[in-house]
């Protein structure tokens, strides 16, 4: 159990090189989409620990899961920041993509949901989260806001996915609807 943080960094480490290494083979790979797409998928599974556990207090590898969740979420940063990368560098040119942060409101909400994530990120290191004690996890209940966030940013760039006609949008909204079915039975509980 102790090494599972390592082995979910490592892990995405590798995936990531595979994905870009997979990029130079096939030179239309969307790699702002796949990593966008990892982001959101770490991001939720970090967000979903808490209500899932709360409905049902005997999942097995409970513990296992909810000590991996700040590999999880570091991981969301991570991806996160390899979508915003690609997508500033590579999709839009540097001095478009300012332009377009600025008269964007989505693509600023999607880059305030990257900082939240990154400051969460600095401060999930152990030697940190004890010394910030009990404030940790505060300050960490901002990945909520950063999951509102995200899915506002998710929602508006990529309109198909509001329109719920793609199996993709199909499967984004029901687990949106899921994730948020299970944080208020979580409410009703407490």
């Amino acid at each position: 159990m102790k090494n599972v943080r390592k082995f979910i960094h490592l892990f995405n480490l590798a995936l990531s090189l595979l994905i870009i290494i997979l990029s130079f083979v096939k030179k239309d790979l969307p790699l702002t989409i796949i990593f966008g797409n990892l982001a959101f998928f770490y991001l939720y599974i970090t967000l979903l620990a808490s209500p899932l556990i709360a409905v049902e207090p005997n999942l097995p590898f409970k513990g296992t899961y909810l000590f991996a969740r700040r590999a999880l979420g570091v991981s969301s940063f991570y991806f996160a920041l390899l979508h915003a990368y690609f997508a500033f560098f590579k999709n839009l040119y540097l001095i478009d993509a300012f332009n377009f942060l600025l008269t964007s409101p989505f693509l600023l909400i999607g880059f305030l949901a990257l900082l939240i994530l990154a400051v969460l990120t600095a401060t999930s290191f152990d030697k940190i989260v004890r010394k910030l004690g009990k404030n940790c996890k505060r300050l960490h209940r901002l990945v909520y806001l950063a999951g509102v966030l995200v899915l506002f940013h998710a929602t508006n760039m990529n309109m198909r996915l509001a329109e719920g006609k793609s199996i993709k949008s199909i499967i984004f909204l029901t687990a949106v609807y899921f994730l948020l079915a299970l944080q208020s039975l979580r409410l009703v509980k407490y």
